[in-house]
């Protein structure tokens, strides 16, 4: 029997709703981490969240919340104990998109542990969800005024956003955020219940509160897990630091100072180098080059900063303005702190805590010299839909935004640790569309890193005779780069704004992700069998779930052109939605429109999407950015909510209903992958179409 809900059941509802999507991006935040497959295959957390809460609605046997305390205990055990650690080595030997220090040789037996640990892993992410959408499925089943319980899950489910990226904001290690969890699982647990929940609590949180003031040099950025350790001492690296990023070495902060390189001589002698060659290697220093490719050089813009290697290079050349831009802030304060050569500290440097692309779009500023480190995309997921947004900073779009802010005869200095040649075909693709010739490309990957650890060097410049004249002015520097200069073929794939997957050698779904999604919707399938239901599947929610989420994931893609690619971004662009969201939640109160008006108004609404000038918003007035324009991108979903609330209320089962959305959102998840054959854009269509069908299940009409 439907009933106005207590004060206490509220209550109940507003706090799991906030523990559902704060729990969601918890996990993906740290199993993505600390378990590289589960930022190289996007969505999987999300998949588990998504269907266990959807399965604890629909089964018939009771699951206390304890259990989801219990389950997470484990989770954090093992993960901290590193038993899944190694499921990407295991898996990535099949893969044919680009995985970081991948398995050469396809072992059959290490290829079906990796995949059992991966379901085993997924199967208690699911589990720890069960319990929490069954409760939230009971109150939204028993509620009379449907559309109040479900605003109220709405506000919480945004609160739950924006407190998590508060959390992050400050750094805080997401063991000390499971403990929150914990305690919020405990307040709404049963009475006969809670004493055993809390206890749960009180054994494990010293050991998560040691998991993170044991480990005195790790920082939980915005992004992701940073951690600073000593370079041992090297016969041939230079002096310095290493920053470990999410456990993999990525930069080292090296002294590379005026007193180091007087000992260089000597190494390279020591390395068996002739002495007649010892001018020529001093060009091997890659953070000294750009400038001596363009000598003179006086202004110099630096996307990727880093620690402060590239911007203390541009000081020792006499550059003098330096801007410098890093899209974590956690690593700008490890280059302050710990840069031997503090170049954060010079005056002539300004530091810009932004996404590169974004910087490179509103800037009015020229540069004699660009410098774009390497970026890797594979650290930089979205914290809050673990989507793969990739790295937009290599599409030609992006390489014409660099041409943009150069000086005529400024110079593009792109560095790049190349594995495949094709991935160097896609960047040399990127640039010779952008700068409408080639770029001079050289490797010093086989050098002895006495400056660092070298790679692939991408030169370019708006004047095509510019580094021409260098090289014949400077017969040693001709040598070098003659020695070391090689070429790429033409990619089988442009990378663009609506296909910058620089990791995918052509347009298809990768092997591993084809893979992992079969075995892990089976086992979905399995799991619902086994735990049974009353309850029938609905379709019409089901498709509303997975137009919603293929409309979120392609519009997230669009809004970072607009805004850059930001943890600021990603918070703004899914509040804005849960925002609008409930707007039309509250608006359905006191306004009835028919569903063929509100049909007819989504599809309209999709098409005012195609004609919407995404890149021109960029240098709109900022009152624009934040206010008209996230209403009008996310227009659709605006009558999408209306349409979802008159659906649910006049849902015979409402606990059905709602499981078969969460159900479908999953799927939809799953159907991002096709981006990887057909672009960002095509996530549009395929949303429309799934909206179009549930217009046509007339049984609703």
């Amino acid at each position: 029997m439907r009933k106005i809900l207590t004060l206490k059941e509220n209550y109940n509802l507003a706090i799991v709703s906030f523990v559902i999507l704060f729990l969601e991006l918890l996990l993906i935040r740290l199993i993505g981490t600390e378990i590289r497959i589960f930022a190289y295959v996007p969505n999987l957390i999300l998949l588990a969240a998504f269907i266990g809460s959807g399965l604890g609605i629909l089964v018939k046997r009771k699951l206390p919340l304890h259990v989801s305390s219990l389950i997470l205990i484990f989770i954090v055990v093992v993960v901290n104990l590193n038993i899944f650690k190694e499921i990407t080595n295991l898996l990535s030997s099949i893969s044919d998109s680009f995985i970081w220090f991948q398995a050469s040789e396809v072992n059959s037996t290490n290829i079906f542990l990796g995949f059992f640990l991966t379901i085993l892993l997924f199967t208690f992410v699911l589990a720890v969800f069960m319990p929490l959408g069954q409760l939230l499925g009971k109150l939204f089943e028993s509620s009379r005024n449907l559309t109040v319980s479900y605003s109220i899950n709405l506000l919480f489910s945004l609160m739950g956003i924006l407190f998590f990226n508060l959390l992050s904001i400050l750094a805080v290690p997401p063991y000390v955020s499971i403990s929150l969890c914990m305690i919020l699982i405990t307040v709404i647990t049963e009475k006969k219940k809670r004493i055993f929940s809390a206890t749960l609590l009180f054994v494990i949180l010293p050991f998560l509160l040691a998991s993170v003031f044991l480990k005195t040099n790790t920082i939980w950025s915005p992004y992701q897990k940073l951690e600073l350790v000593e370079l041992p001492a090297n016969p041939i690296i230079p002096p310095g630091k290493m920053l470990k990023v999410n456990n993999i070495g990525y930069m080292g902060l090296l002294d590379l100072s005026e007193k180091y390189q007087g000992t260089v001589s000597e190494k390279l002698l020591n390395l068996g180098v002739r002495k007649e060659e010892l001018g020529v290697m001093a060009f091997r220093n890659q953070y000294d080059l750009p400038y001596i490719l363009n000598n003179g050089a006086k202004k110099a813009l630096l996307i990727g900063a880093g620690g402060g290697n590239d911007t203390a290079g541009a000081l020792r050349m006499g550059v003098e303005r330096i801007v410098a831009v890093e899209i974590d802030p956690e690593i700008i304060e490890f280059g302050k702190k710990y840069h031997p050569e503090g170049p954060y500290s010079s005056n002539k440097v300004e530091i810009i805590n932004d996404d590169g692309r974004a910087y490179l779009q509103t800037t009015d500023e020229r540069f004699d010299v660009v410098v774009m480190g390497l970026t890797d995309s594979h650290t930089l997921n979205s914290n809050l839909t673990n989507i793969q947004l990739d790295n937009f900073l290599y599409t030609k779009e992006s390489l014409k935004d660099v041409y943009d802010v150069l000086e005529d005869d400024g110079i593009l200095f792109l560095s790049f640790d190349v594995r495949r040649n094709w991935i160097g075909s896609k960047i040399k693709g990127s640039i010779t569309n952008a700068f409408g010739n080639e770029p001079l490309i050289i490797s010093t990957q086989q050098d002895p890193p006495i400056f660092g650890w070298g790679g692939v060097f991408f030169i370019a410049s708006k004047n095509p005779e510019k580094i021409d004249e260098v090289l014949s002015e400077n017969v040693e520097l001709n040598q070098f780069v003659q020695k070391r200069k090689i070429s790429y073929e033409d990619p089988q794939k442009y990378l663009t704004d609506n296909w910058p997957y620089l990791y995918l050698k052509k347009a298809k779904i990768p092997n591993i992700h084809i893979t992992v999604a079969l075995l892990l919707l089976t086992l979905s399938f399995v799991v619902f069998k086994v735990v049974g239901t009353d309850k029938s599947f609905e379709s019409v929610p089901f498709f509303l779930g997975a137009a919603f989420l293929l409309y979120e994931f392609q519009n997230i893609g669009r809004t970072s052109l607009i805004y850059g690619n930001t943890w600021k971004t990603n918070v703004f662009i899914i509040s804005s939605i849960l925002t609008i969201v409930l707007i039309a939640n509250l608006v359905s109160l006191k306004i009835k429109i028919d569903k063929k008006v509100l049909y007819f108004l989504l599809v309209a609404s999709f098409l005012l999407q195609l004609f919407l000038p995404v890149k021109n918003f960029v240098g709109y007035p900022e009152i624009l950015k934040y206010t008209l324009i996230p209403f009008l991108l996310n227009l659709p979903l605006l009558f999408a909510g209306f349409i979802f609330i008159k659906y649910f209320n006049e849902a015979k089962n409402r606990a059905s209903f709602y499981a078969s959305n969460l159900l479908g959102s999953a799927v939809g998840g799953l159907f991002s992958y096709l981006s990887y054959m057909f672009g960002i854009n095509s996530l549009l269509y395929i949303s429309l179409i799934f909206y179009l069908i549930t217009y046509f299940d007339r049984k609703h009409f």
